[in-house]
C-alpha cells in the first residue's frame, strides 16, 4: 500500500503554470490510511501536516498525529524523512489529532476534535 504524500510546488519566476510538483513528501513510518495532508499549515520554511487517522502504538487507531517538514537549505527535494512527529501525550482512540494543524514561529497548535469523549481538544507545542 503507497503512503499518503503531500506535493510540493514551489512557483517559478514565470508565474504558475501546468507544472510537476517540485516535491513529494511522505511520512517514513506512515500509512496510506493515516491521512497524512488532509491539514496543511505554513510558516516561512516549516510545513506542518495533521494525519488524524494515524494509529498511535498497537492499539490507539485514529489517535492521530502531525508532522512537521523543515525545507533543506538547498531546496524542497522528494522525502520521506520528517523533523519532528508530535502526538497528544493523553491521546486516545478516535480522538483524530491532527484535523487542524496550525503553525507560527515557534507555535504549532493542532486540533483533536474527538478527543476529551467527543468534545475536542487543540494542543499547544512551543513557547
Amino acid at each position: 500500500m503507497r503512503r499518503a504524500q503531500l506535493y510540493i510546488f514551489v512557483k517559478p519566476t514565470t508565474g504558475w503554470t501546468n507544472m510537476i510538483p517540485t516535491a513529494t513528501l511522505t511520512a517514513s513510518d506512515g500509512a496510506a490510511s493515516d491521512w497524512l495532508g488532509y491539514a496543511v499549515a505554513v510558516s516561512a520554511d516549516r510545513i506542518v501536516t495533521g494525519a488524524p487517522f494515524a494509529a498511535i502504538g498497537s492499539h490507539a487507531t485514529r489517535q492521530g498525529a502531525a508532522y512537521t517538514f523543515m525545507k533543506p537549505s538547498t531546496g524542497w527535494k522528494t522525502t520521506s524523512h520528517f523533523d519532528a512527529k508530535v502526538n497528544a501525550s493523553d491521546g486516545a482512540k478516535d480522538d483524530e489529532f491532527g484535523w487542524s494543524p496550525s503553525i507560527s514561529g515557534t507555535m504549532l497548535v493542532v486540533g483533536a476534535p474527538g478527543a476529551t469523549s467527543q468534545h475536542g481538544a487543540a494542543y499547544l507545542f512551543g513557547q
